[in-house]
């Protein structure tokens, strides 16, 4: 499937937004490999290669294809549930290659390494007796009329593999729609090496474990893997938000130690958020908790440097996303649904949707369609070598009406932007505190825009401000209705008529004055509403609480410089 264009339709958006999850525990991709990426080797090149002892047998693609054939259906189910498939595979049956060295006997094991150095074993068991789980098309288990051949495939759809998953994959076909666990199929096998271990399982290098609290709980996955990508998969921790009122905890992201170690970088949803709100909580992979505070924010991204209360932890290598090369392969590490288990996607890297959008975001494609599995904000993003590009932000708000995206994960936090909260001047920036998300009914250069957003946000975030210190009487909210959502938006849509309206919410409360300086109240969020119907008076509406209405005042100061500002002047 090819890359399908952004069709996302944010109004006046500052922050990043991510594709709102699946609440189903299992997801169903229908998606094939890009035929854009797929790069066919010379008739004579070395595909795969199959050993045993001194028996040594080379197979290049023509040679893969004119052995018999096997023509099926396959498909998997992650550890998380979701599905992948069934599609219509062609391969070579691996008893058939197998036999080409001898064949396999009783207590041999087989093993699969890709280019990548990602492995996987199977049993004499597995591979004679087909030993496996197996499901339906809707992840329940299931029992094949026919046992399914694990075979070598080079196909899929009638389309030779892209470079993603081939020239050649491992994985399971049957006449029947039949999945198997996604830890059995094996991208990219370039070697299969007869073995007389005595593992009795499936077994393959896999990206270490990660754990919360309950559980300690580890993925096995065919995206790439190696001893880099697992050191920085290891470090990466779980942070969740304490409720002072319960003690209960609530997941809120990923997150990555960076600096020293004491530092943990991650994202947090500060639209209904107070950091007064509840006591934050890392978990390691370890099974440590340890508690942390924060210690700056970028209210652009929603990106927060948490300072742990005490310990370190090995802080994870990075690299700036602006290095990319055009679809070099990421992996993106997340929370699957309510798994606590972080699963890799792999996706297509580069700055593609801007290159003036780094560093504070870039972008990436999907090879696989459209993005299914519910991805938690804070997912570590990285290269195939294990360095940290970006973490996902923030994907689903109340304030902001998000049509899309299908087909692409929305810009990702650079890693070496959140990186700049390490400055000892972090919490000085305009973005520190400043307006969290925006909308707006005023036409202007901002909308759908995250690139000019993110380089104008210093103004807008100031005229936001002197708007608000220069406030006067208290006016009726008797035309309002409790919930100011209600007033703002309906289907992507001006609810108001009566002039010009900004709507933005803040990470932590906001004081609004009058022009004495004197605090009138304290704010979590705000309407600013000019050019009025009827002569009615310019004013702000806030609220404590997230669009709940505690109040309204006049605005007494020039609103022309918001307005200029939200119309590119």
């Amino acid at each position: 499937m090819k890359k399908v264009t952004w069709l996302g339709l944010c109004v006046f958006l500052v922050a990043v937004m991510l594709l709102a999850s699946c609440t189903s525990a299992t997801t169903t991709t229908q998606t094939s490999t890009p035929a854009s990426t797929t790069t066919i080797p010379p008739g004579g090149e070395i595909v795969l290669t199959v050993t045993e002892g001194s028996k040594v047998n080379n197979f290049s693609l023509m040679d893969l294809q004119a052995l018999p054939s096997i023509t099926g259906n396959g498909g998997y189910m992650s550890q998380s549930g979701t599905i992948t498939g069934p599609f219509s595979y062609q391969g070579v049956a691996l008893t058939d290659l197998l036999g080409t060295v001898g064949g396999i006997s009783e207590g041999d094991n087989v093993v699969f390494t890709s280019s990548d150095k990602y492995t996987q074993t199977l049993s004499y068991d597995q591979i004679t007796n087909g030993n496996f789980n197996y499901y339906d098309t809707t992840g329940n288990p299931s029992t094949p009329k026919t046992m399914p051949t694990l075979t070598l495939i080079y196909s899929e759809n009638g389309t030779l593999l892209g470079n993603t998953d081939g020239p050649v994959e491992l994985g399971m076909l049957s006449p029947q729609n039949i999945l198997t666990d996604g830890s059995l199929w094996a991208k990219m096998v370039t070697t299969i090496t007869v073995t007389s271990d005595t593992s009795d399982h499936v077994s393959s290098t896999s990206p270490s474990t990660i754990t919360t609290a309950a559980t300690l709980s580890t993925t096995t996955t065919s995206a790439s893997s190696s001893p880099a990508i697992e050191s920085t998969i290891h470090s990466v921790v779980q942070v969740w938000i304490i409720d002072p009122s319960t003690g209960s905890k609530n997941f809120e992201a990923l997150g990555v130690p960076v600096g020293d170690g004491t530092t943990i970088l991650t994202i947090i949803d500060y639209e209904d958020y107070k950091p007064a709100d509840g006591d934050i909580e890392v978990t390691t992979q370890n099974n440590e908790t340890i508690l942390a505070s924060i210690q700056a924010i970028d209210a652009r991204t929603g990106a927060t440097l948490l300072k742990l209360d005490s310990g370190s932890l090995p802080p994870v290598p990075t690299r700036d996303p602006s290095t990319l090369k055009t679809n070099e392969p990421l992996i993106v590490w997340a929370q699957i649904n309510s798994d606590p288990v972080p699963e890799p996607t792999n996706v297509i890297g580069g700055p593609d949707t801007s290159p003036n959008s780094v560093p504070l975001y870039f972008g990436v494609g999907l090879p696989n369609g459209v993005y299914s599995g519910g991805i938690t904000q804070g997912a570590v993003v990285t290269d195939r070598n294990g360095k940290v590009l970006g973490l996902e932000g923030v994907y689903n708000y109340r304030l902001v009406i998000l049509l899309g995206p299908i087909g692409r994960i929305p810009p990702i936090i650079s890693i070496d932007n959140a990186a700049e909260l390490l400055s000892p001047f972090a919490n000085l920036q305009p973005w520190a505190n400043g307006p969290y998300l925006f909308t707006s009914n005023v036409v202007g250069n901002y909308i759908g825009s995250y690139d000019e957003n993110g380089s104008a946000y210093p103004i807008l975030a100031n005229a936001i401000t002197q708007v608000l210190n220069e406030l006067g009487a208290s006016l009726s909210t008797s035309d309002l209705p409790q919930n100011f959502l209600s007033y703002t938006w309906s289907n992507a849509i001006p609810q108001t008529s009566d002039g010009h309206l900004l709507t933005t919410i803040f990470p932590r409360p906001v004081n609004l004055c009058n022009t004495a300086g004197t605090v009138l109240a304290q704010a979590k969020w705000v309407g600013i509403q000019w050019d009025r119907n009827n002569g009615n008076p310019s004013r702000v509406v806030y609220g404590s609480t997230a669009y709940t209405v505690d109040g309204s005042f006049e605005i007494i100061g020039d609103t022309s410089i918001l307005e200029n500002v939200l119309h590119g002047h």
